[in-house]
């Protein structure tokens, strides 16, 4: 558990309906819901330089301005399961990660490093990633993940491409893959919608094994002002041949 919830940490982004054309930091809060597990989320980040919202969707701005960053992360999981050997289980694991990201300018180069640790443990994991910007709306990118003993985890690569459809239409698409020294080697595969600079729906799938029995994810992205967004998820993961599904909430603002 753990483990996973380190890797989900390192590989872990004003109120006012004035339109606002830059911002340097973002705050974030987050509620995802599964049948037997609550995991609430608190993130935010600072950029040292003010990132522009003119180039593109409200919801990529930050990829789309290379600008140097720090970020942090509280995460508490909420977890009651019960099976046929234990009548109820209990558990709260409270988590936090770290990091930053430099980019060389005029290069199209940019570094990652990332740290996380789950409270009362000894776990702890630390999270390395270089990218490059083949053009200004594409990147490729690979990273690789150590334990508390610095220990090599695996490895990763990543690519995100963004389409400009035209009268403020957009296409995200991602993949990923990871390779971890434990385990199944993982896939994921995305993409998002902008129906306009403020409103997204995207589809993902992500999958261990076999490509239908994994994670299908529905999310959806409103900026209802330039500086305040609402998102929503809905999740269907295939559970040894079970489907079960999870919901989430989160809101952030940008200053």
């Amino acid at each position: 558990m753990n483990k996973i919830l380190l890797a989900s940490l390192l590989s872990l982004p004003s109120l006012s309906a004035l339109a606002q054309d830059s911002f340097t930091s973002e705050v974030t809060a987050s509620l995802f819901k599964l049948e037997e597990a609550r995991v609430y989320a608190l993130s935010g980040s600072y950029y040292f330089d003010p990132v522009t919202t003119d180039k593109g969707p409200l919801g990529e701005a930050v990829f789309l301005n290379r600008v140097n960053s720090v970020r942090g992360t509280f995460t508490r999981n909420e977890l009651d399961y019960a099976d046929s050997f234990v009548d109820r289980f209990s558990l709260d694991i409270n988590s936090w990660s770290a990091g930053g990201t430099y980019h060389f300018e005029n290069t199209g180069l940019f570094l990652s490093a990332d740290v996380a640790h789950v409270n009362g443990d000894n776990a702890a994991g630390y999270g390395l990633s270089a990218g490059y910007y083949l053009s200004d709306d594409w990147t490729v990118s690979v990273a690789t993940n150590f334990d508390e003993n610095l220990e090599y985890q695996g490895f990763g690569l990543a690519t995100k491409k963004l389409m400009d459809l035209g009268d403020d239409r957009f296409l995200s698409l991602q993949a990923t893959y990871n390779n971890p020294d434990e385990g199944r080697a993982n896939y994921r595969v995305g993409a998002d919608y902008y129906f306009n600079k403020r409103m997204s729906l995207g589809l993902s799938h992500a999958w261990a094994r076999e490509f239908d029995r994994g994670t299908t994810a529905l999310n959806g992205q409103w900026f209802v002002a330039d500086n305040l967004s609402i998102t929503a998820q809905i999740t269907d993961t295939d559970v040894r041949g079970d489907s079960e599904n999870g919901y989430g909430l989160g809101i952030a603002a940008r200053f």
